[in-house]
């Protein structure tokens, strides 16, 4: 670093400010200090700066595995989408990622200086294991509904207007009769729950009754979601559409059963989705979906995780997601 320092004309201070980008330094300053440590082969030592500021730059990424196993979690593009954009931006950060293989919030990574904090997709069943993580002194940060008062910080999107404006789309396109396929109802906090709430919110505005005759759920795993298709149609063969809140590769699947049973999408059952996985753009018809906005929730995640690192009082924050139209709710595609 001295000979950086002397052949750029600058202190060593200044030539780590610069190889870090601080904004402090000008950019002339920045592109000299560049210039010179490539011309000397010189590189910033991770290991010694991780020493120096006891941080590791290693970011554990936890997607939560439920007791049948890991088989809906390795079949969901989303979260492999998920595991991506967190990847990508921990990469521009500057930090690295790790994802461990286990059941749930290891904090013995972070006790033994393997991590500085967790990014965790969704609270899994509940989020107890979450909050006595967080309330032990991890930082973490969780994608999912925005949880105010815990010890945890959360970013993601409203679960319940998204699905409001999904349904309501579909009953601006004339249909009445509208399914619902959705996760796990049980925890009144879980994304099924509140994309359920906001399923009857739009029915009710609507002044459409509420049916529980074609509400359904399903398991992320083989052939559960053609079999609640198959119950639909068998109770309410009136059916016009199916808001499908547990996720886009249930909602194709559903689309394929629908088929089978020779029912033409959108013309006899409209179709929508939630989480815009890239395959829903090349099916056909085009599947109708909610895209959670991961390209500005991720940046927003990583930044409130490190706000956290950095001894910050936990928040959550809210990304605004939005209902990509397409040929399979029967309406014009945007």
């Amino acid at each position: 670093m001295q000979d950086v320092a002397r052949e750029a004309g600058v202190s060593t201070a200044t030539v780590s400010r610069a190889l870090n980008d601080d904004p402090a330094v000008t950019t002339a300053t920045k592109d000299r200090v560049k210039r010179e440590a490539h011309r000397l082969g010189y590189v910033i030592s991770h290991q010694a700066r991780a020493l120096r500021s006891r941080r590791t730059g290693t970011i554990a990424v936890h997607v939560p595995i439920t007791d049948r196993g890991d088989d809906g979690v390795a079949a969901n593009p989303f979260v492999l989408e998920f595991l991506a954009a967190v990847g990508n931006e921990l990469h521009r950060a500057g930090l690295n990622m790790l994802v461990p293989n286990a059941r749930g919030i290891d904090d013995s990574l972070q006790r033994s200086g393997l991590v500085d904090g967790y990014l965790q997709l969704g609270y899994g069943i509940d989020d107890s294991a979450i909050v006595e993580a967080a309330e032990a002194g991890l930082p973490i940060v969780v994608w999912a509904p925005p949880a105010a008062g815990r010890a945890y910080s959360s970013v993601g999107v409203d679960n319940v207007e998204l699905a409001d404006r999904a349904v309501t789309h579909l009953i601006e396109c004339g249909r009445r009769r509208i399914g619902i396929i959705s996760g796990d109802l049980e925890y009144p906090n879980s994304e099924g729950s509140l994309r359920h709430a906001g399923y009857r919110a739009a029915l009710e505005r609507a002044g459409i009754p509420y049916d529980p005759t074609i509400v359904a759920s399903a398991e992320f795993v083989g052939e559960a979601s053609g079999h609640t298709v198959d119950e639909l149609l068998d109770v309410q063969p009136s059916i016009d559409a199916v808001f499908v809140g547990y996720g886009d590769v249930i909602a194709l699947s559903v689309a394929r059963r629908l088929r089978d049973h020779g029912v033409s999408v959108p013309d006899q059952i409209a179709l929508v989705g939630f989480d815009n996985i890239d395959l829903a753009d090349f099916v056909n018809p085009r599947l109708t979906t909610v895209d959670q906005n991961l390209a500005t929730g991720v940046p927003l995640l990583i930044d409130e995780l490190q706000r956290l690192i950095d001894g910050e009082a936990p928040q959550c924050q809210t990304v605004e997601g939005r209902l990509v139209v397409r040929e399979s709710c029967g309406a014009d595609s945007d």
